[in-house]
């Protein structure tokens, strides 16, 4: 990702621009495991928004793609495929334990004070937020 700033972002609605509704096969492919932790941001430096998503096993192996080019919908289906749980209708995200969950960002920030919140899992997995 570009830039040194990122700030967390939320409601990331509808479908990928070719109007499929399913993760892109290779993001599949990506976490064999199904399990995963994703995350938005945006970057102050050059105002894009980035979709992070990484395998639980092997943070380093991480997918990323401007929101922009693919603002996301993630089906029933895909969402078993990634263990991926839906809250709230929001894609900003911070995921823990064996599924990635999706908080609106006033949530998610109360959720990252909490005693409770992944601190060393965060800082792996994008030291420069963390």
């Amino acid at each position: 990702m570009a830039g040194e700033n990122f700030t967390f972002r939320g409601h990331f609605p509808v479908t990928f621009r070719d109007g499929k509704t399913r993760l892109p096969k290779k993001w599949l492919q990506a976490f064999p495991e199904g399990k995963a932790y994703a995350l938005i941001t945006s970057s102050e430096e050059d105002g894009a928004e980035y979709l992070g998503i990484y395998p639980r096993r092997n943070p380093d192996a991480k997918v990323e793609l401007p929101v922009r080019n693919h603002v996301l919908h993630i089906d029933q289906e895909a969402r078993r495929s990634l263990g991926i749980a839906y809250i709230d209708g929001s894609l900003t995200a911070v995921g823990m334990m064996d599924h990635a969950e999706f908080w609106d960002t006033g949530r998610l920030e109360a959720y990252m004070k909490s005693a409770s919140f992944p601190h060393e899992l965060l800082e792996k997995i994008h030291p420069r937020i963390s």
